[in-house]
């Protein structure tokens, strides 16, 4: 029988070929910090896949928030605008704009956050008169918020603005029983040309639907979410409707 001789340096293969094999385990159990303990990739941080955007007073334009890395699971999203008097946003990330200006768009999940910068034009309605506030169904207090003309009267239903410039004599909004935002109405000033520029502004933003014997335009969001009418009255001045199409057959009881 092979007797198996001790010496130093059968030792030291032995404690070389111990060492390797520690180091090895030691390495194929290390834990990967880009993955929980569900085996998943853990989330980095949140991006806009826009940095910037650009859009017309009026118009809506939807934001969407990424992870970071890409192949993680978003959680859920709080999306919160710094200037909601220039651009609002919704729980979906759609952002509507509302007066010419900057305003900075922010959402968070979990501990992470970004933002996007957004610009509001005003718009070729702009030398006109500026469009009211149509966030539908918001209560009083938020119109007064955002409203930047001078109230002039107010009741329970109805607030009062005095017009901005030459064009507009004053500007309404209609709340209904529940003290909802309903609708919203501008009173013209007989000025120059009034009646083709108010509309040639429209067409650029509504949808034209048609022009009645009355002198009566109708048009409609892309979104089909507010009906749009202009009229010329007995009284001898143009008046422009904005109205939320829910409350469309309320408002048509209501001129009748």
């Amino acid at each position: 029988m092979t007797k198996f001789r001790f010496n130093l340096k059968n030792v030291a293969l032995i404690v070389a070929c111990f060492a390797v094999g520690s180091l090895l385990l030691v390495s194929g159990c290390k834990k990967d910090d880009k993955k929980d303990d569900s085996g998943d990739t853990t989330l980095t941080g949140i991006k806009f896949e826009q940095s910037a955007i650009t859009l017309a007073v009026g118009r809506t334009q939807t934001l969407k928030a990424v992870a970071i890395p890409a192949d993680t699971v978003l959680p859920s999203c709080t999306f919160v605008s710094d200037k909601k008097d220039i651009a609002t946003i919704d729980g979906d990330g759609k952002v509507t704009g509302v007066a010419k200006g900057k305003a900075t768009i922010t959402v968070t999940a979990d501990k992470f956050s970004a933002t996007c910068e957004v610009t509001v034009t005003g718009g070729s309605s702009e030398e006109i008169y500026r469009e009211p506030y149509m966030i539908w169904g918001v209560p009083m207090e938020t119109i007064k918020d955002y409203e930047k003309r001078e109230l002039c009267e107010e009741n329970p239903m109805v607030l009062y603005y005095c017009g901005e410039n030459a064009n507009v004599e004053s500007v309404s909004y209609f709340f209904g029983g529940e003290k909802k935002l309903w609708s919203a109405e501008i009173w013209f000033n007989n000025t120059t040309d009034i009646e083709n520029r108010v509309v040639e502004f429209l067409k650029t933003k509504y949808e034209f639907k048609e022009k009645d014997e009355l002198r009566e335009y109708w048009f409609i969001s892309s979104d089909e979410k507010t009906i749009v009418w202009f009229a010329y009255f007995v009284c001898g001045q143009w008046v422009l409707q904005y109205i939320d199409k829910a409350k469309w057959d309320e408002f048509k009881v209501q001129r009748l």
